[in-house]
């Protein structure tokens, strides 16, 4: 595989998940540090799509990390990026290695904690359906007992958190659909989109990892789907490096234009949130990160929005699932034709509670309530 950089990469055992998972670092060949400029480069898809198939996502600017459910070994993975063209740096680990020390010496002195009583890792949950972030020097806590209530076995707690739709590509033409959380950010890519500020209860079940915190949403999709704004629309963009006739390799993106409507039936509606958490590590942070959503949301669903502005959006998708149903039934496809005339009632409805507001700036909050997928 052609890379039109050279590049250099390594791979440690993270310090921030117990052991349970892998780092991935790349950078421009020589340089043994992280640019955000390789990021815009084609090359960096060919890397994301290739550590993608060995069980390795995106978490920062040319970090990845493996998931706890990947069996590929280091040597396995050095192995067949080697193959593909890319060099393994042992100057780039150690300079990595020296980053990650180094945050662990500041820790340690900023807490004046006895370095052979501290353990650091990063504020990322260790696995479930919210998305762990960058390891950082910000995201550094000291292993300490959790300050913050910790529910027993079966009873509930409530946190809040980013809630996104997230396309996980099977093929070129068929994919799944996931809801998901997070706690840090609010960013789409290729295969996720935020939808908006969200909460739910979370029920704590029994964990067989001793020290790890296994928490459950009351929520199913379907209730995290009904509470989506009818008008929402994203895409997707499925990537994938191919060789051309030239033997150069170049990447294939297609995109999908979507309305959360015609693709809420793909989200399965029996599913939960599910997040593992490690108890002496990061829960105390996610209360932290869960209370600022919170205040966030507060203030968000206080904001003022005009119906009047959104009014024309609810007609152009009108027309747009009339010219649907038109096409499906001159193609005799009944189903989606009945489908998509189900979908016009529905923005009928909208469109006249609008018609029937006195007053057309709402709040937000009421917004969410009223213009949701509930039926």
């Amino acid at each position: 595989m052609n890379f039109k950089n050279k590049l250099d990469f390594c791979i440690i055992p993270s310090p921030y998940s117990g052991g349970l998972k892998n780092l991935f670092f790349v950078a421009y060949h020589g340089t043994n540090q992280i640019s955000e400029k390789l990021c815009l480069d084609e090359d960096y898809e060919v890397i994301r799509y290739l550590l993608n198939g060995h069980g390795y996502q995106e978490i920062d600017f040319c970090v990845f990390e493996s998931s706890t459910s990947s069996i590929d070994s280091i040597h396995d993975v050095v192995s067949s990026l080697s193959k593909c063209g890319l060099k393994y740096s042992k100057p780039f680990e150690f300079n990595v290695m020296g980053e990650l020390d180094s945050f662990k010496r500041d820790a340690i002195s900023s807490f004046d904690i006895d370095p052979g009583n501290s353990g650091l890792l990063s504020d990322s949950f260790v696995n479930g359906d919210f998305v762990p972030t960058t390891p950082g020097k910000k995201n550094l806590i000291i292993q300490m007992p959790p300050k913050s209530k910790v529910p027993e076995v079966g009873e509930k707690i409530k946190l809040n958190f980013y809630l996104f739709i997230q396309c996980i590509f099977v093929n070129e033409n068929d994919c799944i659909l996931e809801l998901v959380g997070d706690l840090y950010s609010k960013e789409n890519n290729n295969t996720r989109n935020f939808l908006h500020l969200s909460s739910s209860d979370f029920v704590r079940l029994e964990s067989n990892v001793p020290g790890v915190i296994l928490l459950q949403s009351k929520k199913t999709y379907q209730d995290f789907a009904d509470e989506i704004s009818f008008l929402h629309q994203g895409s997707f963009r499925f990537v994938k490096p191919i060789v051309n006739k030239n033997g150069e390799t170049i990447m294939r993106t297609k995109e999908f234009i979507y309305n959360i409507m015609e693709i809420k039936k793909s989200i399965n509606p029996s599913h939960r949130i599910v997040v593992e958490v490690n108890l002496n590590h990061y829960y105390d942070d996610m209360i932290k990160m869960s209370k600022k959503i919170k205040r966030e949301m507060d203030l968000e669903f206080k904001k003022i929005i005009s119906l009047d502005a959104l009014k024309p959006d609810m007609i152009q998708l009108k027309q747009r699932f009339n010219d649907k149903m038109i096409h499906f039934s001159e193609n005799d496809e009944f189903e989606k034709a009945a489908l998509s005339k189900k979908h016009i009632s529905f923005i009928e409805e909208k469109i006249s509670i609008v018609d029937s507001i006195e007053d057309k700036n709402i709040t937000k909050k009421e917004f969410y309530k009223t213009f949701c997928l509930k039926q």
